[in-house]
């Protein structure tokens, strides 16, 4: 998982390195993808909100990367969690974080496009973690079956699509896995675990996290 870890770490880190014309080129890119739901956009109120945190975003968009910004102190710190609003983050999470990187409707996103994707992410978690990581690896497995994630975990792989790992009926029939690269897939669980419903005190999550601390605990005892 250290492989994947810094595999991810490093995808983010290549928004970093774009021109800042290729960066704002990117964060539009983004900005014109987020969409408001069928009922936001038929309520004037819900739809001016939703647009209003749109253009919040876009600006912390265009803020990232940039230390000369004037608008935020922390331009890489502006999407952290503890610096949106509910709506900024409920959109982040929902409309920005679940775009696809290759096969979405509107065709693949720029390799930019794609970058500040990964630096979002990485950025509203505040980074990634081993612990955290193998804790969605875990998930991966219970939904591809433990062959199948090991090789999705290869760091080699993670542009494969998903439909090299899963059976036809399986895979089109599953929304989460369909069109996804395997990159995408484990990110994208990831997101679901520690997204907007990540509660610790919530009886899925801490049944899960105990499940899982008993397994890698190094003081279980090993046969």
């Amino acid at each position: 998982m250290n492989a994947k870890l810094n595999l991810e770490i490093s995808h983010a880190a290549e928004f970093d390195k774009l021109d800042p014309d290729k960066k704002a080129a990117a964060a539009e890119e983004l900005v014109h993808l987020i969409k408001p739901s069928p009922l936001t956009a038929a309520d004037p109120e819900s739809l001016k909100e939703f647009n209003s945190s749109v253009e919040n975003i876009r600006l912390k968009l265009l803020a990232i990367g940039n230390p000369a910004s004037a608008e935020f102190s922390d331009p890489d710190k502006a999407l952290e969690r503890s610096q949106l609003s509910s709506s900024e983050s409920h959109i982040l999470n929902m409309n920005v974080m679940t775009m696809r990187r290759f096969g979405g409707e509107n065709g693949p996103l720029s390799k930019e496009a794609r970058a500040l994707l990964d630096k979002v992410t990485a950025d509203y978690f505040g980074g990634y973690s081993v612990d955290q990581l193998q804790a969605a690896a875990v998930e991966l497995a219970n939904l591809a079956g433990v062959g199948a994630a090991q090789g999705m975990l290869n760091p080699n792989y993670g542009d494969l699509p998903t439909s090299n790992f899963f059976g036809k009926d399986g895979y089109e029939s599953n929304p989460v896995t369909a069109r996804r690269s395997v990159d995408e897939l484990l990110l994208q669980i990831y997101r679901v675990m520690y997204g907007l419903h990540d509660d610790p005190n919530l009886r899925g999550m801490k049944q899960f996290d105990d499940a899982f601390h008993s397994l890698t605990d190094d003081s279980t005892p090993r046969s």
